[in-house]
Parts: C-alpha cells; structure tokens; sequence
C-alpha cells in the first residue's frame, strides 16, 4: 500500500500520511498493489475500514488447451493460461491471440482430482465373472494416492511430469494415463481409466485454483 512517499509491504501494519483533495474526502495518490499472497487485508482510515480478499485472479479468454480424448499409455499434454483480469483481453505474448497467459515466474504443480473408471475380474477356469465392477467415480484431495482397487494406486496408473513454463505465462503439464490388466492364467482383473481430472496448484501461494480444472474422455 503506497500513499506519497510512505509505503507499507508485505505482512505488516503501519501509518501513513494521506493528502485529501480540497476537502472532498477523496485521497487520489494512494495505491494498493497486490502479490501472490491469499489472505484478507484490512486499510482503516481514520475509523473507517475496509477489508480487501486477496483472492486468485483467473480471467483469461482462455484458460486451457488440451485434447478432448486421450488414448492409454500415450503422452497428453494440457496447456493453463492464468491470466489477470487486468490484461484478459490484451495480447501479452505477442502471439496473435488476446488473453491467453499473463502470470509469469510461478511453480504450479498438477494433480489428480477426479477418475472415471470401470473394473472388472473374471475367472477362465469357471467361466464366470469374479467381480463383475462397473463404472466408478472417485474424487481425490490433492496430493492423495487412494487405492483404486486390486491393490492398485491412482499413481500407479497416472505419470506426472513436472509443470514447465514454457512462454510467459504458458504453463504445460506432459503426463500419461495408462490402463491395468493383470493375468495370472487362471483369472484377468483389468481397470480401464475413461475420464479424469486435473487441478492446478500454484506452490507460490499454496493454494489450489478451486474450479480451475479441466476434463477429457478416453477415446475407445
């Protein structure tokens, strides 16, 4: 926060000089700036104040580019364009297309937030199903790795590579999706992943995007 000469930084309370316009009340020279802090920040004037929510500031035309199928065992990659509301319609990489990435310099992370999946086991020797599955829906907290089923982890089944920035404010994650089949001889138990979904973390602020997710369908 700057008025005049006076500025007040990071986690921290203070006073400042304010000049008031012709006793209008309005104070034109002061400035509040904000970082890559999500917290609540509280200005009082006199005894008067105001609480401003740092919140995540996602207001791009485009927000992701990716496939809309994906296919087992082969490499997918999602593109994340976080960009402020203040330039949401500019051209900031000079590409020829308006808002698409203006937040440079983080470490974002992607993880697994949600699978689609069907299971299955079967038995040859009987010639029946053991587990005759079906089609599951998991939600997954960011950071987890639940057993899906067969002593089989959602990690064991999703290859992350890390974020990699690699333009201004373009952020890609590279990672592959592969199915499980396991078969003894005598028996087949089998996951198939059809759907899933991605949720973009910026470790600057430690704080996950809320809705910033994006989903795709296995191609059969």
């Amino acid at each position: 926060f700057t008025c005049g000469s006076t500025t007040i930084t990071g986690d921290a309370s203070g006073t400042i000089t304010a000049t008031v316009e012709g006793g209008t009340g309005v104070i034109s020279n002061a400035f509040f700036k904000s970082s890559n802090v999500t917290r609540t920040c509280t200005i009082t004037i006199d005894d008067e104040s105001v609480d401003v929510e740092m919140e995540w500031d996602i207001s791009g035309r485009k927000d992701f580019d990716y496939e809309e199928f994906f296919f087992p065992d082969v490499e997918s990659e999602v593109a994340f364009f976080p960009t402020l509301d203040e330039i949401a319609t500019e051209d900031e990489d000079e590409d020829g297309n308006e808002g698409e990435g203006a937040i440079g310099g983080h470490h974002l992370e992607c993880t697994v937030t949600r699978i689609k999946y069907d299971y299955w086991s079967y038995d040859y020797l009987l010639g029946d199903y053991i587990d005759e599955g079906g089609v599951v829906e998991m939600d997954i907290e960011a950071g987890d790795d639940p057993e899906i089923c067969f002593g089989v982890f959602v990690y064991d089944l999703f290859e992350m590579d890390d974020v990699q920035e690699i333009s201004f404010g373009k952020y890609v994650n590279t990672h592959i999706v592969s199915d499980y089949y396991e078969d003894d001889g005598t028996s087949l138990s089998c996951i198939v992943i059809l759907e899933d979904n991605l949720e973009w973390i910026d470790m600057a602020v430690h704080n996950d995007f809320g809705d910033a997710g994006e989903e795709h369908d296995e191609n059969q």
